[in-house]
């Protein structure tokens, strides 16, 4: 199961031969989409996550084929599927998308840690992941802040993640042995779940080499089993815990800032559940209460209009069977040595009486009341509820009774056995009326009609069969093991438990047909329903017990709200003690009373001659406040007369330096215009010269111009001659011209359209290409923008890589300094070095002579051998 990142919508995933993921809208509970793929063999899923957009959908089905499918699941449609265990028999625990790309997800298992992205529809592994390191155990991981991830193995370790490639493994890990079977980020870090109940807060280090430290650990008080789940609430207050014992915490961040490192008791989120299986469930008639007992060695009694839990009571030894009395104010219990009758008090559940029945695994009050009925072995016995008589021992059984139940009018008694029996009782005779027995089958749950002829029962042979008179009317076969079986009070339907955890609803009389929902993991161990036909109670051996609405239109309409009884049962002791207890705490209230009525007269008093200090003050600090703003008053008059006196003068002294500027200036405008005047005469002289220079220039370009066109018109006419030669010479080369042209244009045609053909095709192939660049081109700029967003934060941190390097620069400086000194004593040490090199090339020099010398000895010892063998 998984909730959206928006809060809009949850995937829940459902387990049978074709599991399928729904989709329901939070805000109305509706299903939107019921997912479900021919890809996925396995029965279950064990993994769902949203996108952050809520658009996408990752589902990890489970063995054998561990396959993985993202879907578009608002137009249910797989994108992408494929199988990532390494082998179908290590398993996946985890997997999840990416918050960053949509298109990337991580797969966590035994022996498996991949990042997968969505390539055209198939799984394709990423770069990076573990490197060298040897696969682990990994349970649980989670996403972090700047594209982090951290992983958590079954050995306690720790392994961060940055851009798929391995960081570091967390120097803070547990590496206890003890396993990480959860991880959940919030504001400050991520918060890891252990085995025996550990909670670890990791948050953010400042040391760049540590990256996270554990800051706070704490231990579940009395409940060292497995972290199962957690989750964060939206606001980032709260951390829900699940454990494997069925219990679940709310872990506020406020108290475990201040509280300290050690075992801490956290309150439960709803109310303490079942941690094993339920063995035993009852109504009550006349209270919406229903009884629980499990094997986890508690009763709990719930209220079923409130879902709440309204007591527990938790004992040495284990509960096998619980029945309810109809007026609510006992409960009869079965345990491994005794069956006890116990009183439902106000906020406890004492014994009142016990009978010697040891593993009483089946018994039941009448409807009145009255008496009660418990199996003892393969006998029934059959009690008074109020003297705690013994009234009847039925014996007729040959094995072990299972199943009990009592007609509408107490007269009867249905019992069923290992025995394959089935037999009716007369209760007030204490003898078998009628029965029946198949002797294959082992017999689960037997109930009685309200016609009180008709039995119906269920067993092992996975056959559903109505009994009337000792003959079998109805023999049904149910296509699996049917473990429970309950009659609405209408009895209009049948409710059947199976062994695969399902419920089944059938219609009365019985007529084959039934709607089946899906409920427990595991067998359903007990059934009941409400007194008004409203509700169904289911148990099972997961522990769980599931309410159910019970719509039937047709039993409805005669149908009548209940009036529930308010009564509770107190003991006479606890009522003295209350009463006692009331008596002093008003007692208490009276001196109280007297007490502040005391103190609030004093406190008046006091109040009063404060304020008569405060009044007396107040008077004497306005008075001198008034005084103060007298003198200001006059002050402020004294300088506005200053002020307009000092207006006055500046005004006067303004107005006889404007008159001066202006005398100045009238002066400067008359001799400015003198200068134009004469500047105008001197204007005109020289436009006199400048007309007479004009026009002798024109006469002199006027006689050159005629000698020049007479000397070029002898020109021309000699130049006629030529051209009409040299038109006759062109109009020759003109036709040989054409002749070549018209052979050179027939062979450019030829070629011209073997051209054309060859660039055609390279057209069309270019166009071809175009289209694939443009599309290509899309996608860069994509990737473009993606890549402008991460220039501006990495030109952010470039300013500030700037700003540490001008630092830097100044201690280079500094280093500059020492790094001179240390050359020179690098070159001494060259100089050295150069010295030691030379003397080991000539002992390597002289080692080869000798390994030479040495290869031509052992030649001559071994040719000395051979003379020396016989």
């Amino acid at each position: 199961m998984c909730v959206a990142p928006t809060l809009k919508y949850i995937a829940v995933g459902e387990r049978g031969d074709k599991p399928y993921v729904s989709v329901y809208d939070l805000s109305t509970l509706k299903r939107r989409r019921l997912l479900w793929s021919p890809d996925v063999t396995a029965k279950e899923y064990v993994c769902l996550s949203f996108s952050q957009d809520h658009k996408l959908l990752l589902t990890q089905g489970g063995p054998p084929d561990w396959t993985l499918v993202l879907w578009s699941w608002e137009k249910n449609k797989p994108l992408c599927f494929g199988r990532v265990a390494v082998q179908p028999e290590m398993p996946i625990y985890e997997a999840s998308i990416c918050p960053y790309d949509s298109n990337l997800s991580i797969v966590v298992g035994d022996g498996c840690l991949k990042f997968l992205k969505n390539v055209e529809g198939t799984w394709k592994p990423q770069p990076g992941g573990l490197g060298k390191r040897e696969p682990d155990h990994n349970i649980c991981h989670a996403w972090l802040a700047n594209e982090r991830c951290v992983v958590g193995t079954d050995s306690g370790v720790l392994l961060l993640f940055e851009s798929f490639d391995l960081k570091c493994q967390l120097a803070n890990s547990p590496d206890d042995g003890r396993r990480i079977t959860k991880i959940v980020a919030y504001k400050k870090g991520f918060v890891c779940g252990c085995d025996g109940g550990m909670l670890l807060f990791y948050e953010r280090s400042e040391e760049k080499a540590e990256y996270f430290k554990c800051s706070k650990w704490f231990k579940l008080e009395g409940n060292h089993v497995p972290i199962l789940s957690m989750t964060v609430s939206p606001s980032e207050e709260n951390l829900a815990i699940s454990l494997q014992n069925h219990q679940v915490f709310n872990v506020p961040f406020s108290t475990t800032e201040f509280a300290k490192s050690e075992e801490t008791s956290f309150e439960f989120l709803f109310q303490p559940f079942h941690s094993r299986e339920i063995t035993g469930l009852d109504v009550c008639v006349r209270k919406p209460l229903v009884v629980t007992c499990s094997t986890d060695k508690s009763i709990r009694i719930w209220s079923y209009l409130d879902k709440s839990l309204e007591q527990l009571k938790e004992f040495h030894e284990e509960a096998m069977s619980v029945a309810f009395h109809p007026s609510g104010f006992f409960i009869l219990v079965g345990f491994q040595d005794k069956l006890r009758l116990m009183n439902v008090l106000m906020d406890d559940i004492r014994m009142c009486r016990e009978m010697s029945i040891k593993n009483c695994r089946e018994c039941r009050f009448s409807n009145g009341g009255q008496y009660f009925a418990a199996a003892h072995g393969n006998a029934i016995q059959i009690y008074n509820t109020y003297s705690g008589d013994l009234m009847l021992n039925l014996r007729g059984h040959n094995a072990k009774v299972r199943s009990l139940a009592f007609s509408n009018n107490d007269t009867k008694l249905v019992s069923s056995g290992m025995d394959g029996g089935v037999y009716e009782w007369v209760v007030h005779e204490g003898k078998r009326n009628e029965g029946h027995v198949v002797k294959t089958c082992n017999y689960s749950s037997a109930i009685m009609a309200a016609d009180e002829r008709t039995m119906i029962c269920c067993g092992s042979d996975k056959m559903l069969r109505a009994i009337v008179d000792s003959e079998v009317t109805v023999n049904r076969d149910a296509g699996l093991c049917l473990t429970q079986l309950v009659l609405s009070h209408s009895q209009r339907l049948l409710f059947a438990g199976c062994d695969t955890g399902a419920v089944r609803a059938y219609r009365f009389p019985i007529t084959g047909e039934f709607h089946e929902y899906p409920a427990h993991i595991g067998r359903v161990t007990r059934m009941r329903v409400s007194i008004d036909d409203s509700y169904l109670f289911v148990t099972g051996e997961d522990g769980a017990l599931m309410m159910f609405d019970i719509r039937d239109k047709d039993s409805r309409r005669d149908k009548k709200e209940p009036t529930f009884s308010e009564e509770i049962l107190v003991s006479k002791a606890d009522l003295e003690e209350k009463n006692q207890t009331v008596t002093e705490l008003e007692g208490r209230v009276r001196d109280l009373v007297s007490q502040n009525d005391y103190q609030l007269k004093i406190l008046e008093k006091g109040h009063e001659d404060q304020m008569k200090d405060l009044n007396a003050k107040f008077q004497a600090e306005l008075e001198r406040e008034h005084n103060k703003f007298e003198f200001l008053q006059t002050e402020k008059n004294e300088m506005e007369m200053d002020f307009e006196e000092k207006l006055r003068h500046q005004e006067e002294r303004h107005t006889a330096a404007m008159q001066e500027l202006e005398q100045t200036y009238t002066q400067k405008i008359m001799q400015e215009l003198e200068k134009y005047q004469s500047l105008a005469q001197e204007k005109e002289l020289e436009a006199e010269q400048f007309e007479e220079q004009h026009q002798l220039l024109v006469e002199q370009h006027d006689r050159l111009v005629s000698e020049l066109q007479e000397e070029f018109e002898f020109k021309i006419a000699d130049q006629d001659a030529v051209i009409e030669q040299m038109s006759s010479e062109a109009e020759e080369q003109e036709r040989v011209l054409e002749e070549t042209r018209r052979m050179i244009e027939e062979d450019c045609d030829l070629e011209i359209e073997q051209v054309r053909k060859t660039y055609e095709a390279r057209l069309q192939v270019e166009k071809e290409n175009l289209l694939k660049l443009k599309g290509d081109n899309g996608l860069i700029k994509k990737k473009n923008a993606g890549l402008q967003k991460k220039w501006d934060d990495q030109d952010s941190i470039l300013k500030a890589e700037q700003e540490k390097n001008a630092e830097a620069t100044q201690k280079l400086k500094m280093a500059d300094r020492d790094i001179t000194g240390l050359k020179k004593e690098i070159k001494e040490r060259d100089e050295t070095i150069g010295d030691k090199e030379k003397r080991i090339y000539d002992l390597k020099k002289k080692n080869q002579e000798l390994e030479k010398f040495k290869f031509v000895l052992d030649y001559k010892i071994k040719e000395l051998r051979k003379q020396i063998e016989p």
